[in-house]
Order: structure tokens, then C-alpha cells, then sequence
């Protein structure tokens, strides 16, 4: 049989060599697809520390059962599979509690041993899954990298409530926008600084894009966030610098989740005040852990198919949510929908713009409130000061009581920069501020619904946009005569 072998550093040759037999508990696999991995790229190029020559690459292999070893009942003969390229001991303490992709002696196919970049191999049949005849081997061999989507999104506990900024839309970064979204994220932004590669994300989930090369990505994220941040972050773009970048205040919201995907070496800018000061969650992810069988089955079943399901179906969840939303408003048009959409928008902004005036005042009340209590508690130290009888005593007296004056100084100065003459009562304006408290959170709940509603319109109108294809100029006419 014939196998392609990297024999050192930019070198590799197809080599004919013997078609190996299953052992016990061995299953023998005919290659049918494999992919070609970046890390692939980098063994050929020598730039895999962990990888020895010669080698056969391939971790990305999918085929069909040829024959099985003694001792062997899962997989049968015939059988369409996916090999796991993760070799784990069982026994370490990583293994023993479910995190083998971790393991302390773990070798990977492909990189440290031989992969599947050849004709007929034999794996253990623990490493050997099942998967759908139904799905093409060119589908089917996309499974392993699907999996790093499905196991970095379970390692960063992906939710319907969360915002994700993916840094990098390459292979990985795609396929994380697309895990994203099959896991019901609101909102998933690519950033990248490729215009066609950040255009390829909007078929796979991404519902915003921003390319750092033109566009300021903290102004970008602001904007798209309304000043809130992402919960989640993903560094798939593993440049020096790359995750210092994504966990700029402003991209990563407080509590929120960063992910760095890759093994970039050189060091970053991170310091413990931009972990500590956001409380932010680091969540450190390696290949996938319990997810090929999983995966396998939502490729079976349409779900990430090819890289292409998103932008084919545009994820049947959403449309029938669309569906619902459109009939339960009433709308009997686009344009109604469409005008609903600025409606709610401008209606949201409005009440934004009274937040921000509410939150301004309160601060201002607070503020005075402060400067209020500290030039009341320096009375003592101004009354004593009155009582003193001669300049040499008094300059005496606010040398020793100078933190008092210091404090009672600057409230006095903040007094006059503001044209308060006369200091209002504790108790009123105590009762003020508990007042513009209460209207603003009646204000934040009116604003939180109103966001809800816009959020929702917005995503019924991108879903109907993308059914009518109202994005394509040619269209317009013949959409115009189907409604």
C-alpha cells in the first residue's frame, strides 16, 4: 500500500509499505478522506516541536472497516468510522477524571506517532467511532475539527445569553461561529482582517464582523454591544499580541470568559490587574474531549454539515422562531417588519439618552452627597479654628487638624466650581437620590424591554432579509412581485 511520509523538514515521499494486520483488539481502516490540518503544515515545515521523522502525518481521517482483531464487538466490518488522534495512558490523574485530551503521557496522532495519511491503518478500537454511511467522506472528515469547535464552546459554557467575539476567521474560527450558533448564542462578532474571510463568517453565524486592519475594534465592539462588552472571547487568531488584544477593556466584559486557542509562544502584555480588576475567566482548551460521537451525529443529522449548513438553511430554530415572531406582531409585509425595526430602535435610543441623563443626575447627586457628609464631619475642625484668637494660632491649629482642612477645602472649592450656596439638608437629598434610584431602575426595565424587543425584530428581520435574499440588488424586483 501506498503512504505519504514526511521523511525531514520541507521533504516528504510516497512510499510503498506493507498493509498491516489488527491485532488483538485492533480495527483496520481503509483511508477514505483526510484533511490537512495548519499543524500538518507546520510538521512539514518543522515547526512542531513534539513531531519526530519520518512521520506520517493525518489526524483528520475518516474510512471504512476492513477487518477486526480478536476481542472486538463495537465495530463490525463495513462500518463507516472517525479515528480519535489523542492516545491517552487511562491511569494518570488527568485520565482518571475525564480529562484525557490532557493526559500526562498523551501522544497524538499524526504529530507523535504515524497517522492516517495512507492507505489501511490499524487503531484501537476505543479510538474508532461510528458515524452515518449518509455523510459524504469529504463531509465526514471535517468531523475532528468540528470537535474543537463543540469541545472549545463546552470548556467556555456557550449559552443563549451570551455575547462571543471570535478574534480570527480562519478554519477554527469558523467553525467556532458556527458552534457558537448551533448553541444558541445571541450574538457572535468575527473580527479579522480579511474582508472575504469575515464575509465567508456571515454565512456560518456571524451576525457582525469588524476588520481590525480598518476599524477600531473597541469602538466596534462598544457600539455593537451598546457599551455592555462580550461575555465570551476567542483568540483563534494566536499572533503575538493576539490575546493581549482580545482582552482589552471594552471587547471583554466584567465576569466575562477569554479563550486562547492556540500555542503561540511569545509572550504577552497580560498583567493580574486585567484578570482580577474584571474578575475574567481564562479557560484553556487542547483538541476535544468527548465530543466525537456527538459531532458525528449532528453532521448525520444536517447539523454543521460541511462547513455549509448555516448559510443553506440559515439554522431551522431560527426560522421557525421567525416564523412565530412575524405572525404573533401581525406583520403582513417586510417593510412593516422593517419599519417596526427602526421603530423599536429609535424608541430604545430615546429611552438610552434618558439613562444617561438619569444616571448623570444621580451621579451628581452622589457626588454632592460626599463632598455634603465630608465638609459636616470637619465642623468641629472650622469651629475651633474660629475660636482661635490670633493668626500665629490659627495657622498652628490647621497645621494639626491639616487632613480636616484638606478635606473641608476641597468641598468648599467643589461648593463654589458648582454655585451651591447654601448646602441642601442631608435628609432631602438623601430622599432625592433614593427618588432618581427608583426612576432609574423603572427606566433600566423599560430599556431592557424595549432592547428585547428590538434584539428580537432585528434578528426576525435578518432571518427574513436572508429567506427573500434582499441583500442581492438583482433580487429586489422579482422579491418585490413575490411578497
Amino acid at each position: 500500500m501506498k503512504a505519504c511520509v514526511v521523511t525531514e523538514p520541507y521533504h516528504y515521499e510516497i512510499r510503498e509499505v506493507p498493509i498491516p494486520e489488527p491485532q488483538a483488539g485492533q480495527i483496520q481502516i481503509r483511508m477514505m478522506a483526510a484533511g490537512v490540518c495548519g499543524s500538518d503544515i507546520h510538521i512539514f515545515k518543522g515547526e512542531n516541536p513534539n513531531s519526530r521523522y519520518p512521520l506520517i502525518p493525518g489526524h483528520e481521517n475518516v474510512g471504512i472497516v476492513t477487518k477486526v482483531g480478536e476481542g472486538c464487538s463495537r465495530i463490525k466490518v463495513g462500518d463507516h468510522v472517525v479515528v480519535d488522534y489523542v492516545m491517552r495512558c487511562g491511569e494518570c490523574y488527568q485520565c482518571r477524571h475525564g480529562r484525557g485530551n490532557v493526559c500526562e503521557h498523551v501522544l497524538v496522532r499524526g504529530s507523535g506517532t504515524d497517522g492516517g495519511w495512507r492507505e489501511y491503518w490499524c487503531v484501537e478500537e476505543p479510538y474508532v467511532y461510528k458515524i452515518a454511511d449518509s455523510i459524504p467522506w469529504k463531509d465526514a472528515a471535517l468531523i475532528e475539527p468540528l470537535t474543537i469547535g463543540e469541545h472549545c464552546t463546552a470548556r467556555a459554557g456557550i449559552c443563549e445569553d451570551d455575547v462571543v467575539f471570535i478574534l480570527g476567521t480562519g478554519t477554527i474560527g469558523t467553525i467556532i461561529a458556527q458552534a457558537c450558533k448551533l448553541k444558541d448564542a445571541k450574538t457572535v462578532i468575527c473580527c479579522d482582517i480579511s474582508d472575504s474571510s469575515l464575509e465567508r463568517s456571515k454565512q456560518f453565524g456571524a451576525d457582525y464582523t469588524v476588520n481590525s486592519k480598518t476599524q477600531d475594534i473597541v469602538a466596534e465592539v462598544q457600539k455593537i454591544t451598546e457599551g455592555h462588552g462580550c461575555t465570551v472571547a476567542f483568540d483563534s487568531a494566536c499572533f503575538p499580541g493576539s490575546l493581549t488584544m482580545v482582552m482589552q477593556p471594552g471587547i471583554v466584559c466584567n465576569a466575562g470568559r477569554v479563550v486562547p486557542m492556540g500555542f503561540c509562544t511569545a509572550p504577552e502584555k497580560i498583567t493580574q490587574q486585567m484578570i482580577n480588576g474584571r474578575e475574567l475567566t481564562i479557560v484553556g482548551t487542547r483538541m476535544s474531549l468527548n465530543q466525537w460521537v456527538p459531532t458525528a451525529q449532528k453532521m448525520a443529522e444536517g447539523k454543521g454539515k460541511g462547513y455549509e449548513r448555516w448559510a443553506k438553511i440559515h439554522n431551522l430554530k431560527q426560522a421557525a422562531k421567525t416564523l412565530s415572531v412575524y405572525q404573533q406582531y401581525g406583520f403582513t409585509s417586510p417593510e412593516q417588519l422593517e419599519a417596526a425595526v427602526d421603530t423599536a430602535y429609535q424608541k430604545m435610543r430615546q429611552t438610552s439618552g434618558e439613562l444617561k441623563a438619569l444616571e448623570t443626575k444621580l451621579q451628581g447627586k452622589k457626588k454632592l452627597q460626599r463632598q455634603v457628609l465630608a465638609y459636616a464631619q470637619t465642623k468641629a475642625a472650622r469651629d475651633g479654628l474660629r475660636a482661635q484668637k490670633s493668626e500665629k494660632a490659627r495657622a498652628a491649629y490647621r497645621q494639626a487638624h491639616e487632613s480636616d482642612f484638606i478635606i473641608a477645602d476641597a468641598a468648599a472649592r467643589y461648593f463654589k466650581a458648582h454655585g451651591i450656596t447654601k448646602l441642601p439638608a442631608r435628609k432631602a437629598l438623601q430622599a432625592e437620590i433614593e427618588q432618581l434610584i427608583s426612576e432609574k431602575d423603572g427606566l433600566y426595565n423599560t430599556y431592557h424591554e424595549q432592547k428585547q424587543r428590538f434584539k428580537e425584530l432585528q434578528t426576525v428581520k435578518r432571518n427574513i432579509d436572508q429567506i427573500l435574499r434582499r441583500d442581492e440588488p438583482h433580487r429586489r424586483k422579482e422579491q418585490s412581485h413575490e411578497r
